[in-house]
């Protein structure tokens, strides 16, 4: 019995796919998947907000820690990681100074 080297299963019926072919597929697969699932949580990271409850928020500093002096907090009132209107006097456990 001789096998067809012409063909990559060797003389079996069927559809001829190089490993190369198919790697660079499944590749490009992989990426297009992990592209799209990044943007997604990215997406859902950024709207996600914590309630005022969970980050602990006050209406009065922290000494001299305040919102009005924080890193996350948003000009008039509001907050990148917590829910609702906020105080520039309040605090939470999410402080970081600017």
């Amino acid at each position: 019995m001789s096998k067809d080297r012409s063909h990559p299963r060797g003389g079996e019926s069927g559809v001829g796919v190089s490993r190369r072919t198919l790697l660079r597929q499944c590749a490009s697969g992989v990426m297009l998947v992990g592209t799209g699932m990044l943007a997604a949580c990215t997406t859902t990271a950024a709207q996600a907000k914590v309630s005022k409850s969970v980050a602990h928020y006050r209406g009065h500093p922290n000494g001299d820690q305040h919102c009005g002096g924080c890193v996350h907090y948003r000009f008039p009132g509001s907050c990148e990681l917590v829910q609702g209107p906020i105080s520039p006097f309040g605090w939470c456990r999410f402080f970081k100074a600017r």
